[in-house]
């Protein structure tokens, strides 16, 4: 709706806020994924260690926000021009204050995640959106992009309120040295692990607005819109449940116990992903009867479709090295990735490719990422497997095959031919899978150390 009220154009400015409030998410240093790590694996701890903890994390977080706030105060004030083709400095202010209001909310949010008191956080959420699509209705399109952010801010000022009235865990405002390093070393490490997909979509974004028009930005930022949203809620049952994963998979289990435990999260989660994925690509052209103007990002829709799909294939390894302590190793490969994707996404620009290439670069990336995710996680489960092993494991026939086809068919302008063949064939070949993966969630869920 809000791609359809602001057009190519000014959706592309929309979405290079949105690109440069992501970078500015990063100087969070990862503290609230460090604090949801920390509060998932040491239930039980003393309430004193725990108020330590939570009390470092809020104080690190205010001072690093305030200080980012200081230096877009200071851009603005020697005017000092950033982005001029989109305007960034009418909106500079805007982006530090809700970068700001965000860190603590994070915060706050893995406070209340890691001990399920989900209401909160559900008000939150559900508050920005309403606001959001209030201002849709309410204001013309020169007025949208202005009421938007105020919005932003207003709904996560109120978001902070909630949070903090009648807070439930005990606070211990200080700053502990030694802690401080460790949640900041284990922050930034879970940041790259954390950002892994995000970044390598946010490199390919900045690649897109650097080198390709305002309009094909707008473009670029509804199919990744589209792609977040298409897992909407999916993501948020897995945001919920991932402490327990993390719990569920720490160092004291058994190794079989782990082993399953991984099998059983990874084949639930992928096989859900690819149903949803698969089937957004198969009716998404319905999408463009509403949004003609997006006709053209029809391919890159698909193709970062598949790349999330993909992604989903190793979250069970995911969530194992992290609750082994390995985000270093994750991270590094995280790294590796976002290199190959931004090389391999400048060449597609030099090349004057169209934008769509910039995001199959992506989907080559997340098979890297997928591959070595998966070697990873064998190796802490003591199975040294090769890479074609690795690839085989993540890419069975029954989701390699529907991928190839969508891909090829894109890529020869068939989007909606590929699309319906592909979608028939994962339908065929996985129906009994489908309904053996809605049992296995129901085993999963219902494991006495799922319930902790």
């Amino acid at each position: 709706m809000l791609a359809k009220f602001l057009g190519p154009f000014n959706y592309g400015i929309w979405g290079f806020i949105n690109l440069a409030l992501r970078y500015l998410s990063y100087t969070s240093f990862g503290l609230q994924y460090a604090l949801n790590v920390e509060l998932s694996t040491q239930k039980g701890t003393n309430k004193n260690k725990i108020s330590k903890i939570i009390g470092n994390s809020i104080v690190m977080t205010f001072l690093i926000s305030v200080f980012i706030i200081f230096v877009g105060y200071l851009i603005r004030l020697k005017k000092i021009e950033l982005f001029p083709v989109y305007s960034f400095n009418r909106f500079i202010i805007f982006a530090v204050i809700i970068t700001f209001l965000t860190h603590l909310v994070n915060i706050f949010k893995n406070i209340y995640r890691s001990y399920g008191y989900l209401f909160r956080i559900a008000f939150g959420e559900t508050l920005l959106s309403v606001s959001t699509l209030l201002c849709v209705f309410f204001f013309s399109p020169g007025r949208l992009i202005n009421a938007l952010l105020y919005a932003w801010i207003i709904s996560e000022t109120i978001s902070i309120l909630v949070y903090v009235v009648k807070f439930p865990f005990p606070i211990k405002i200080s700053i502990d040295s030694n802690l401080s390093r460790k949640l900041l070393a284990s922050g930034i490490s879970l940041l790259i692990y954390n950002m892994s997909f995000y970044l390598i979509m946010v490199v390919s974004t900045t690649i897109i607005s650097t080198f390709y028009s305002v309009e094909e930005m707008g473009y670029y930022t509804l199919a990744n819109r589209i792609t977040t949203t298409s897992l909407l809620g999916l993501s948020a049952i897995t945001w919920v449940l991932y402490p327990k994963f993390l719990w569920s998979l720490r160092k004291e289990r058994d190794l079989s116990d782990t082993q399953k435990t991984v099998n059983q999260i990874t084949t639930i989660y992928s096989n859900f992903v690819y149903l949803i994925i698969f089937t957004v690509i198969m009716f998404s052209p319905i999408l463009f009867i509403y949004l003609e103007k997006y006709k053209p990002l029809a391919p890159a829709l698909n193709y970062l479709l598949i790349s999330q799909a993909i992604f989903s294939s190793c979250i069970g390894y995911n969530s194992l090295a992290v609750a082994r302590k390995k985000e270093q190793s994750v991270a590094k490969i995280g790294l590796i990735t976002v290199v190959f994707v931004g090389l391999l996404g400048i060449i597609t620009a030099k090349l004057k490719l169209n934008f769509s290439i910039v995001a199959l670069t992506v989907t080559f990336g997340m098979i890297i990422y997928t591959v070595l995710q998966t070697k990873l996680g064998e190796s802490l489960m003591k199975q040294e497997i090769s890479t074609w092993e690795s690839f085989k494991r993540i890419f069975p026939p029954y989701f390699l095959v529907p991928s190839v086809i969508i891909i090829i068919g894109n890529l020869f302008g068939y989007c909606l031919i590929s699309g319906a063949i592909g979608f028939t064939i994962f339908i065929i070949y996985n129906l009994k899978r489908i309904i053996f993966t809605f049992n296995e969630a129901k085993i999963l869920l219902l494991r006495s150390d799922f319930k902790k």
